[in-house]
């Protein structure tokens, strides 16, 4: 027998009936307003008419999607359903940083959201480089609107396919996903090995294995196409101005930004991204090189971090500190 209750109403129904193989009970009462927590229980009955019978509960239907009495629901021992602030996400389940702030919070960096809501507008096109499972590309599609582009570029196959489909759940059509690693020229290089399977990883922090790249690794990780992004652009969004960029590829960004020098010069998007001078150093890199690039493109500069010394408007860090910030790269044109 299953009892199923609301706070107004409550039915009992025999799950067995010598007669039917598939039983359809009753449905609740619809009285009622508001939030209601809805009770599944199984409750034990013995009958001499059901010996040697199995009793299975399929499932049950509802006329609406209602809210999760907690933003977040394992769906399997994969993947889990989250509900955010600006949309519904499938994750994988060991994936416990940015799921976990949007548990908590309802999205991830809102400071960074802020931001985004200042120099995004509606019908602009946007590049998200990096963009995990899509948090972001799904916040920047509703930015932009049905008249505005997303190309959301991701490395990682299994994150990719996350990208996909939250898009799809969230009827983001106006995001492109793509499945390539941005850099300075075509190729392919090599991403850290990761077990997808690991619990409380953070999968947003894999990024392309320079040792690998370089030979000087037999570790095991995912090979994907390396395209610069001037011609992922013109592949997918021809024609198109770009007014924002987004860049979050753990360390990799100098090459990102190396191989869209004819959008910089072309569009002058505002820039977006991280800086982390200790593993841009281990990336073969010095960190000051992309405000080289940037200030020969007529950039200007400012940064989440305050309190950082600055030089002509750049922040002077040691390359073994380990400490990371974001930078905001707006041309005079955008002002």
């Amino acid at each position: 027998m299953v009892e199923i209750s609301t706070a107004g109403d409550r039915i009992r129904e025999p799950l067995f009936h010598a007669d039917e193989k598939v039983r359809h009970f009753r449905s609740l009462s619809d009285a009622g307003a508001g939030e209601r927590v809805i009770t599944l229980t199984s409750v034990a009955q013995e009958s001499t008419d059901a010996a040697h019978c199995e009793v299975w509960l399929f499932g049950f239907g509802l006329r609406t999607v209602p809210r999760l009495a907690s933003r977040s629901m394992l769906l399997n021992s994969r993947t889990r359903f989250i509900q955010g602030d600006w949309g519904d996400f499938l994750v994988l389940s060991g994936d416990a940083v940015i799921p976990n702030a949007l548990i908590r919070e309802g999205s991830w960096a809102p400071d960074d959201i802020e931001i985004f809501r200042r120099y995004v507008a509606a019908g602009d096109a946007v590049l998200d480089v990096g963009a995990n499972f899509g948090h972001h590309s799904v916040v920047f599609s509703k930015l932009v609107g049905a008249t505005g582009q997303v190309l959301a570029i991701e490395a990682q196959t299994p994150i990719f396919q996350l990208t996909n489909a939250n898009a799809v759940l969230n009827g983001c059509r106006n995001i492109i996903p793509v499945h390539a690693a941005a850099g300075a020229g075509r190729g392919s290089v090599m991403m850290y090995p990761i077990d997808y399977d690991a619990a409380e990883a953070n999968f947003g922090s894999l990024g392309v294995n320079p040792d690998a790249e370089a030979g000087r690794s037999n570790l095991n990780g995912e090979e994907v196409e390396l395209w610069p992004v001037d011609e992922l652009l013109s592949r997918h969004m021809p024609g198109r101005s770009i007014s924002f960029v987004k860049i979050d590829v753990q360390a990799f960004e100098l090459f990102v930004l190396q191989g869209m020098r004819d959008l910089l010069a072309r569009d002058h998007p505002t820039i977006f991204t991280e800086i982390s001078p200790v593993w841009m150093q281990k990336a073969g890199y010095d960190y000051r090189e992309i405000y080289e690039l940037l200030r020969a493109f007529g950039y200007e500069f400012t940064h989440t971090l305050p309190n950082l010394d600055l030089l002509n408007g750049v922040p002077q860090v040691d390359n073994g500190t380990d400490i990371e910030w974001d930078l905001l790269a707006v041309h005079p044109s955008r002002h």
